[in-house]
């Protein structure tokens, strides 16, 4: 039950509760110190918390801090009002108002039975839980491949050859060790990402089930249905009016929307029964769950109808508030890190900003992408949203889609906080679109190991690399780990060689259209890719496999080189899933010189990845832009010491604690002398994809280098 009411109609409403013999959980939230006295809610039975919320992230803090000692008697909840100038004491203990009630006596609301709302309750943690410690190194990578993959379509053969054992054997090894067989696993994964996005998002059921790694909504629906015994949509509604019924209820007081948020995490992020069904204890997964929960209930106290004990439904949602739609790429299910931290700045802005409301919507990479195209045909893009730099932003600024930002930028000095060049990436004829979030670029990473093991040295020119791939193929070890069927990890390398061939000048003009794509050193480029394949310098049946697939390969330690962008960091320098000994044994080098060629090995291939523009249409540009401009400031500090992200804005290295990798990454970026953009990003989306068509047909040896260069040539002047 929610409701906005004054103190003295809460404190009647307990009274009334009472006497009918109502047992409900209450809370009552309150700006004023000691509402009618301090003792009379806490005698009715609530909870008296007397704070309005200023400052969400201190109260987090106090919240963890205090949480964590779990006292195990007394009031339902006991608070003091914060003095200024001292800190604020909370302690907790969620239980039933009256301990020696079995919690589920109440009556369940609409005839439910309690069982079904415990299970409810438990539903979200589901057991996907798999120590890496205790199992063996292909279950570990098995694991970690489903947890960065389990929406894609994975089959326990693929698994199998993933991890390169007999499916039979990979089958009976995945069940002993985990206590559960493959398929089990991977359907818990799902289902439990599923329920994250029906309880946290607006999704439809159809996007849910794609999301999720469901090709129909109807086998998804039929998979819940059988496991919850409810269908998706049902298990909204019911895990929603369950948080919000008379034994969940919250009674906030008049517009604390934020009090209300705060208090509803406790009780929907990790309810157990406890002491035989007898109380309620809060399991605390530290502060960045509860920020995780606070998103989630604040979205959700904006957009569910609620109810008081059957009575008419009330929208907790003030007129004055105005909402500003947000879409973004990183989802939970795909990258979990990024989206934390997105949902931990939307969360602090709202707070600062108690008028306006942030909708997001999440979407992986090339769903992102088709629907925005979609949504730019109708002229209703989001607020705020993602792009790309120079082909890809060109035909929304031509369309007049995006807003000019050099007005937002000159704010503050918030154009000085971009690192030199980065903003050029986004800009048309001089104006600036776009305010990028992400600056990367491609290092070739290797196995230090199998270097020493076959005395070889870092490649410093193109013959030395040649020498260590030969080397490589001769002693039986894949040179490099190549994931083709995606084609942009294939033009990483095209990119690389016709920048030391033809100069990034060249490569750039070419693009662009100012010169023909038929400049020799651009042909000698691609005619240098199918010399590699020819070496065998690739993993097997490259052109077929995914990125994750040839990612594996290297960290299986069955590839000794791998081109990647500073993405991959993490794993090498901070991820604890994977190996210490691993992550040490990884360095990085340039892409080497070639004879004769006219770029330097200071020169990279990368630049920035997504930006964010403003919609030019928006009816809430003001606000728009005042989020977007917040959401950069937050952004770069953040995204390197949290996500591994090397931002597009200027990095206190003092203030943060980086690996040497990320320090070595970050000189080599201070000393390039140019940095070349993906191929894929400079041209238009029509003329990328032709790019990415050759690419493919260039390392299956199924074009010359001149028709490659030739179909680049028509494409660009026909798809400016």
């Amino acid at each position: 039950m929610i409701t906005p009411v004054s103190e003295k109609t809460g404190l009647r409403l307990l009274e009334l509760f009472r006497e009918h013999g109502s047992n409900p959980f209450i809370l009552m939230l309150s700006e004023h110190a000691a509402p009618g006295g301090a003792q009379p809610p806490v005698r009715l039975g609530a909870a008296n918390f007397l704070m309005r919320l200023s400052d969400t992230a201190q109260l987090l803090h106090a919240m963890e801090e205090t949480l964590k000692e779990q006292s195990s008697g007394g009031a339902v909840w006991s608070g003091q009002a914060p003095v200024p100038g001292r800190g604020t004491t909370l302690t907790a203990s969620i239980k039933s108002p009256h301990s020696d009630t079995p919690a589920g006596d109440a009556a369940p609301p609409d005839g439910e039975t309690r069982a079904g709302e415990d299970k409810l309750a438990k539903s979200a943690a589901l057991g996907t839980y798999v120590d890496l410690r205790k199992v063996s190194e292909p279950i570990k990578k098995a694991v970690q491949y489903v947890e960065e993959n389990f929406p894609s379509d994975i089959t326990l053969r693929r698994m199998a050859d993933v991890v390169h054992l007999n499916a039979s054997y990979f089958s009976v090894l995945f069940k002993k060790e985990t206590g559960m067989t493959f398929s089990e696993f991977l359907t818990r994964k799902r289902l439990a990402l599923a329920k994250q996005l029906l309880l946290g998002t607006s999704l439809s059921i159809k996007e849910i089930a794609r999301m999720s790694g469901y090709r129909t909504p109807k086998y998804f629906a039929e998979v819940f249905r059988h496991r919850e015994g409810v269908t998706p949509g049902r298990y909204r509604q019911r895990a929603m009016r369950h948080l919000l019924s008379k034994n969940n209820g919250i009674l906030p007081n008049d517009s604390d929307l934020d009090a209300y948020c705060l208090m509803a995490i406790l009780l929907a992020d990790g309810l157990a029964d406890v002491n035989g069904g007898r109380g309620r204890n809060i399991r605390i997964g530290g502060l960045e769950m509860l920020k995780r929960a606070y998103l989630l209930l604040l979205a959700a106290a904006m957009v569910f109808p609620v109810g008081m004990a059957g009575s008419t439904e009330h929208v907790l949602a003030a007129n004055s508030v105005e909402t500003v739609t947000f879409m973004h790429l990183w989802p939970s299910g795909e990258a979990r890190q990024h989206n934390l931290i997105v949902g931990e700045i939307i969360a602090e802005f709202a707070s600062e900003h108690p008028d306006l409301f942030v909708e997001v919507e999440a979407l992986p990479n090339e769903q992102y992408k088709d629907k925005i195209t979609v949504l730019a045909a109708s002229n209703s893009l989001p607020d705020v949203g993602f792009t790309w730099a120079a082909g890809y932003m060109t035909p929304f600024v031509q369309a007049k889609q995006f807003a000019p930002l050099d007005d937002l930028l000159a704010r503050d000095g918030l154009r000085d906080q971009f690192v030199s060049g980065t903003l050029q990436a986004f800009s048309v004829d001089g104006v600036t679109y776009g305010m990028p979030l992400e600056l990367n670029i491609a290092p070739i990473f290797y196995n230090k190991r199998i270097f020493a093991r076959y005395g070889l040295e870092v490649p410093t020119t193109y013959d030395e690399f040649i020498h260590v791939v030969t080397t490589l193929r001769r002693n039986g070890v894949t040179p490099i780990a190549l994931g083709n069927g995606e084609r942009w990890t294939g033009s990483l390398w095209y990119m690389y060689l016709a920048d030391r061939f033809a100069g990034p000048e060249v490569v750039n003009d070419a693009i662009n259209g100012r010169i023909p794509f038929t400049h020799p050193g651009l042909v000698r480029a691609a005619a240098e890719v199918q010399r590699l394949v020819q070496l065998d310098a690739f993993s097997l049946g490259y052109n077929a496999l995914s990125n994750a697939e040839a990612k594996a390969e290297f960290l299986n330690e069955e590839a000794a080189m791998w081109l990647i962008g500073s993405w991959e960091l993490p794993q090498f320098t901070t991820d604890e899933t994977v190996s210490k000994e691993f992550r040490d044994s990884i360095g990085f080098f340039r892409f080497p010189t070639v004879p004769g060629g006219a770029g330097k090995d200071t020169g990279w291939v990368g630049g920035p990845g997504v930006a964010l523009f403003v919609n030019a249409n928006s009816r809430a540009k003001d606000k728009a832009e005042a989020f977007a401009k917040y959401f950069v400031e937050q952004w770069g500090q953040r995204a390197v010491a949290e996500a591994g992200v090397i931002p597009g804005t200027i990095v206190d290295t003092s203030r943060v604690d980086l690996p040497d990798m990320y320090l070595d990454v970050l000189d080599e970026l201070a000393a390039a002398s140019s940095i070349t953009l993906f191929a894929d990003v400079q041209l238009s989306p029509a003329a990328a994809q032709v790019h990415l068509n050759q690419i493919q047909a260039l390392f299956g040896l199924q074009v010359t280098p001149e028709q490659f260069a030739a179909a680049h040539d028509n494409a660009i002047r026909n798809n400016p």
